[in-house]
């Protein structure tokens, strides 16, 4: 494994991952937050989040870096996707599948993903 992306794992793996899974959760947070930090805007990405809720059943979602899963909060509720999340933060992954824990085929697949993830590191 490369050294930076070594060091990117162990970065959102530690604390760092838990902060960002906090303000990325929260819209208004993570606008001011990616400003001040940054200087992006981060409203495109919630712009295409809340067009995953309208894809129809049967599409295919990959999400990549899925970080805690702000994806999963898109999904409409009984939406019948499939949906690969993946990132190289086992931790990420283990919050992404907390935050789906109200929906049953999301969580599934992030639990799976969190098995490989761990397996590979």
């Amino acid at each position: 494994m490369s050294a930076l992306r070594e060091a990117n794992r162990r970065l959102f793996d530690g604390p760092y991952g838990s902060v960002y899974s906090f303000y990325i959760e929260r819209p208004c947070l993570a606008r001011v937050g990616a400003a001040a930090i940054w200087g992006g805007d981060v409203r495109p990405t919630y712009e295409l989040l809340r067009a995953v809720g309208e894809l129809p059943d049967g599409s295919v979602v990959v999400d990549a870096p899925c970080g805690g899963g702000i994806g999963f909060r898109s999904l409409s509720p009984g939406q019948r996707v499939r949906y690969l999340a993946v990132d190289i933060s086992p931790a990420q992954v283990e919050r992404a599948d907390a935050s789906t824990a109200f929906r049953i085929p999301a969580r599934r697949c992030a639990k799976l993903l969190a098995a490989c993830v761990r397996a590979a590191a």
